[in-house]
């Protein structure tokens, strides 16, 4: 991956609150990953990860059209989605 990538991916969430699921350190921590070993699986956790912090708009943004997996990248968006959406919902009692 591009130097750009990681430059952007930390500008994306380097402000934002850690959240229960993600934090900007394990966003980082996931691209290191995809990066020593990138396959599929990898790069799923790394979107999932960056989606529970940041919009998909805004990462569809910083991807563009150097997405390595297009495909994997909109599962991960809507799984980070639905869990951010689970996360805000209150419990049902």
């Amino acid at each position: 991956m591009s130097a750009d990538l990681v430059s952007g991916t930390w500008a994306a969430v380097r402000d934002r609150p850690d959240t229960a699921a993600s934090c900007p350190t394990q966003v980082i921590e996931n691209l290191a990953i995809f990066q020593a070993d990138p396959r599929a699986s990898t790069w799923y956790g790394f979107i999932v990860r960056l989606g529970l912090l940041v919009g998909a708009f805004e990462i569809r943004g910083l991807l563009g059209a150097l997405d390595p997996y297009p495909g994997v990248t909109a599962q991960a968006l809507a799984d980070a989605r639905l869990a951010r959406w689970t996360e805000a919902e209150p419990e049902a009692h």
